[in-house]
């Protein structure tokens, strides 16, 4: 999807015009194509794209309704909405032959950095979600487009090998940017350790949860902590001079929410399950945020099984009618669900928690490996980004799911996190069984210095490979750039997710230097229309 968004945040402007009730592009005699008529149910994409430069007619005066529409016709319209160079995927010998059904899917997905998610796609365990009895292959491709409601089919039939319309195209690309021309309605960023150095973006935020405490609990001694010092080694506590970012979101009406943080165990199932445990954490919060914060954010994480499930609903709904007493809100972390057959934290039912929680941050981030095994230091620094678009893909899937996910879509944050990951190479060999995670402003220099450094930007997400001469290695480092950070942006547009969390101050890429693409805060900014 790559660098759009300064076009997308342009064109916004043009699509509320046209959505208006004035005079539109269509209705002018000039911009008029005689072959298309008034209220088809192409009309109004072919002539929004038509203004924005995306798509033509075949001459001047006709769109070319009912023309079978080329392979390199639909790559030039694609390429245009989401900018993105697809010549690797297409022969130039097949510019002129007429585009079906099933490539114009193929075609979609491999421009979202979904081609290996639909190639996994296995059509026994999707015959549900695929209700097409004349898909014999390329089912992958088909699901992805159905899922993201931007293909169908009908009467049980996808018309896989039909050929597309030069109207069905502009609709398809109608549909597909129409949804990421939308701004970012929902910015959220967390600020805890190190945040300092970028206390001034809280003002561009329009909330802001302070990592600034840690449950503690303890069921032998029947007690419960809400800690917000520096003791029993808490990096969660309350900082020196915390009044000046605190004093920033205030200043600038950014909801300042309280950051409870638990990822012990003994300690969620002393508070979640029991009834002592439960009323003492959310006494302890309500009255830590009654007086000085908007709401809280509630992160427990790593917790499975039922009986936490349970319980974390029941907290939940205890600690939200608390807080309804003194018009404090509610946000709560949830991990990502992942593909069969990987486990995955599964204590976080999302239809419950979407219902009483004001916000829901999907944390899809850190799907790299955090060591690596004896067999696998061969060749697996080659498949480990930090966030591969097709998990992206599928945590959206289950968190927006309509029997299970949250049900208000506009509740949903999609958390971007700026890791990074290095593998050391040598004789063809990781040397490192634990990756090594350099800072930013490593990678800038690294990139801004050494001429040699390759760049490459695979499963939606970049990476650059260089040789240390001081140690003889060869070293793959994974990270985000301005393109995986768009990319995943646009990903949770097209599930109808426009709300983002940005984990965290003070690590948020902002690099001015040409050629490198990490002037990351400034696309977020784009995003938001700012």
């Amino acid at each position: 999807m790559r660098k759009a968004l300064l076009k997308v945040i342009s064109a916004v402007l043009i699509f509320a015009l046209l959505s208006a009730g004035g005079t539109t592009f269509a209705d002018t005699e000039e911009n008029y194509f005689k072959d298309v008529p008034k209220g088809h149910w192409a009309e109004k994409y072919i002539y929004e794209l038509k203004n924005l430069n995306i798509i033509k007619g075949i001459d001047e005066e006709n769109f070319g309704m009912g023309k079978s529409l080329t392979k390199g016709e639909f790559i030039t319209w694609l390429e245009k909405v989401i900018n993105i160079n697809l010549a690797a995927v297409l022969n130039s010998d097949e510019n002129q032959s007429l585009l079906t059904r099933k490539e114009m899917a193929e075609l979609i997905v491999k421009s979202l950095q979904l081609d290996s998610l639909a190639f996994k796609v296995d059509i026994k365990s999707n015959e549900k979600l695929l209700p097409y009895d004349d898909v014999k292959d390329d089912f992958g491709y088909i699901s992805v487009v159905k899922d993201l409601n931007l293909m169908t089919g009908s009467n049980n039939k996808f018309n896989p090998d039909r050929a597309v319309s030069r109207e069905e195209g502009a609709t398809v690309l109608g549909r597909i940017y129409e949804k990421i021309s939308k701004p970012v309605s929902y910015l959220n960023g967390f600020y805890a350790i190190d945040s300092y150095s970028q206390k001034d973006m809280i003002k561009d935020l329009n909330s802001v949860g302070f990592g600034w405490s840690r449950l503690e609990g303890d069921e032998s001694q029947n007690k419960v902590v809400l800690n917000t010092t520096r003791d029993e080694n808490n990096s969660f506590g309350f900082p020196e001079g915390f009044s000046e970012p605190l004093s920033i979101a205030k200043d600038n009406k950014v909801s300042d929410q309280l950051t409870v943080f638990s990822n012990d165990q003994n300690t969620l199932k002393y508070v979640l399950t029991k009834d002592e445990g439960r009323k003492k954490a959310v006494d302890q919060i309500v009255k830590k945020i009654e007086t000085s914060f908007s709401g809280v954010v509630i992160d427990f994480e790593n917790m499975k099984g039922e009986e936490l499930k349970s319980g974390f609903n029941t907290f939940l709904s205890e600690l939200k009618a608390e807080l309804n007493k003194y018009n404090k809100s509610l946000y709560v972390t949830v991990p990502p669900k992942m593909k069969p057959p990987l486990a995955y934290y599964d204590a976080y039912d999302y239809r419950y928690i979407g219902e009483v929680a004001d916000k829901v941050i999907l944390m899809a981030h850190d799907y790299y490996p955090k060591s690596l095994k004896e067999n696998e230091r061969d060749s697996f620094y080659s498949n480990t980004p930090l966030t591969p678009m097709d998990d992206i893909y599928y945590g959206l899937k289950e968190i927006t799911d309509e029997n299970t996910g949250v049900r208000d879509k506009n509740k949903i944050l999609l958390q971007i996190s700026f890791d990074s990951v290095q593998w050391k190479i040598k004789d063809g060999k990781i040397m490192n069984d634990i990756p090594y995670h350099p800072g930013y402003e490593l990678i800038r220099k690294r990139m801004a210095e050494d001429s040699s450094v390759e760049k490459q930007y695979v499963f939606g997400n970049a990476y650059l490979k260089y040789h240390n001469s001081e140690d003889e290695t060869d070293n793959i480092v994974w990270y985000e750039n301005e393109n995986s950070v768009t990319d995943k942006i646009n990903m949770a547009k097209l599930f109808g997710v426009n709300g983002i969390s940005l984990w965290r101050l003070g690590t948020i890429p902002d690099y001015e230097d040409e050629g490198i693409n990490l002037n990351i805060w400034n696309e977020i900014l784009n995003a938001e229309g700012k």
